[in-house]
């Protein structure tokens, strides 16, 4: 037998390891393209967003913390939250936290303070008046937090709990008229030589500053050397007069002027009939001030504006 050429045989056993080389690379690439994460926004294996971070409270109160109705400055409840959102402010009374109103906000700011003005009234109109505080609450109805940072820089109390910042305010018909360390003296009835004391006697430093009790419009502005010295008398929104004597100078108050809650009207003094320097306060019902008027004790009622004010 003649010889048999093994070349085209080699070449035939060459081509067909290249090929089967070839298939076994395209079958791995293609594993390993059907392993990759889908990139498109639709397809079901994509990331899911990060949820929002949860709002904090950064800050939180009240201006003025003791206001007075008819008075100089209006509350404003301030807040300061850690992002944008809705939320809600309640304004609750006394310590059983009684709504008494709830102010909605929408898109309330993030890192600088939300202002609230309140006017003193309830959800359904009246007056609202005592000790408050208010909560910011989230559109579901959740009070917001405070902030660790914000709270570990309230610092802790002597008895080791840790200090909330104040949330709490109040809001009150009237103010204790003397503005300085006071006592109380005489009251209704004490002997005055011919006739009995009509007012109230609070003894306090010559030059103490006097303030209107509850606002009103000033009636009278006189002066009477034998008794009440520089004195006005002051009709109060309550329907009540107000009258305060013996003060140090003549008050700036034309008859007619209107004067605010907690506004100065005088200083304390000793002019007129006078021992001492102090205040004689005196409070007469409607039609007032020795126009049909009857007297009225104001010992109870300065005591207990005296314990809050």
């Amino acid at each position: 037998m003649g010889s048999i050429d093994k070349r085209p045989l080699v070449r035939r056993h060459r081509v067909v390891a290249a090929a089967a080389a070839c298939a076994i690379a395209l079958t791995a690439a293609g594993t390993a393209r059907a392993q990759e994460p889908a990139t498109s926004g639709g397809d079901a294996g994509a990331s899911a967003p990060a949820a929002a971070p949860k709002v904090q409270l950064l800050d939180a109160r009240a201006k003025p913390r003791r206001a007075y109705a008819f008075g100089l400055k209006q509350i404003r409840l301030l807040f300061t939250l850690s992002r944008p959102a809705d939320v809600q402010v309640d304004i609750l009374r006394g310590k059983a936290k009684v709504l008494e109103r709830r102010i909605q906000v929408s898109n309330a700011a993030g890192g600088t303070p939300t202002t609230v003005m309140w006017d003193g009234l309830s959800g359904s109109g009246t007056a609202v008046r005592g000790k408050l505080r208010f909560v910011v609450r989230d559109a579901a109805g959740r009070a917001i937090p405070f902030a660790r940072r914000v709270m570990r820089a309230a610092g802790r109390s002597a008895k080791g709990k840790r200090r909330k910042p104040k949330l709490t305010f109040g809001l009150f018909d009237f103010i204790f008229p003397v503005r300085g360390k006071h006592t109380y003296g005489d009251g209704i009835g004490a002997p005055r030589g011919d006739h009995s004391h009509q007012g109230l006697d609070i003894s306090a430093p010559c030059g103490a500053k006097l303030v209107a009790a509850q606002g009103g419009t000033v009636t009278v502005n006189q002066y009477q050397a034998s008794g009440a010295g520089y004195y006005i008398v002051i009709d109060t929104i309550g329907g009540t007069d107000h009258v305060y004597m013996h003060m140090a100078y003549p008050p700036a108050l034309p008859v007619g002027t209107a004067v605010r809650t907690g506004q100065t009207v005088g200083l304390v003094g000793t002019t007129g009939s006078s021992s001492g320097c102090h205040l004689h306060f005196e409070m007469w019902g409607s039609p007032g001030w020795f126009s049909g008027g009857s007297l009225i004790d104001p010992t109870p009622y300065m005591r207990a504006w005296d314990k809050y004010s």
